[in-house]
Parts: structure tokens; sequence; C-alpha cells
């Protein structure tokens, strides 16, 4: 919940007053809180995952269950699902593809990294 507001002035009159100043600054400020949201920075693993075409509209339920965010898929002679998501579900996840899959998935973690 950490947080800093900088509101940066480029005009060098004073047409708004002091008054104004502190108002535009206020109302800039308050704007910007109004639109920030929390973002939660956690562990994520970088999963490639390989599957017959059978397979594929079957897993993606599971993906989105788990939080997993499809960075990119490539159809050719099988489907390789690239993605991220938390680590803390990579345990379920490869334990409800292999289940789905009767353990046809080719499940490789390629990287982890400190993300939101």
């Amino acid at each position: 919940t950490d947080m800093i507001i900088v509101v940066t002035r480029y005009f060098g009159g004073t047409l708004l007053g002091t008054g104004g100043l502190v108002r535009a600054y206020t109302a800039a400020a308050v704007g910007a809180l109004e639109s920030a949201e929390i973002i939660r920075y956690d562990i994520y693993s970088t999963v490639s995952i390989e599957i017959g075409y059978p397979d594929y509209s079957r897993i993606t339920t599971a993906l989105s269950e788990r939080g997993f965010r499809v960075e990119d898929t490539d159809f050719s002679e099988k489907v390789t699902v690239l993605g991220t998501l938390p680590k803390t579900e990579l345990e379920a996840l490869v334990a409800s593809l292999t289940e789905i899959t009767s353990g046809r998935a080719g499940i490789e973690i390629l990287e982890e990294k400190f993300d939101f």
C-alpha cells in the first residue's frame, strides 16, 4: 500500500492564483487515487504445455480456474500453450492437467519470476 503522488506543472504563470493551484493539484491527486488499484506481486511460473488437439478444449477451463494467463498458443502438429500462473497454483494445475489428459500433457516449467 505504498504510494506517492507527483503533480508536475509545466506552465510557469500564475493565472490560477495560489488558491486555484492548490485546487488543481488536489483535483489531480484525487483523480489519481480514485483510478488507482491494488496490484499484488507474487512469484509466477512461466509454463509451456504441449497437448494434442482433442485435449485442448478440455484443459481451457482448468487453466482459467488456476489463474493461468495465456501469453501465446501455437497450433502446429500439437498445441503448445505458453503462459504464467502463481507458483502456489502450479502443483494443482499439473495434477489437474495430468488427470484431464490421462498423463498425455507435456508440462515444462521454463522460469520463475517476481511479477504482478
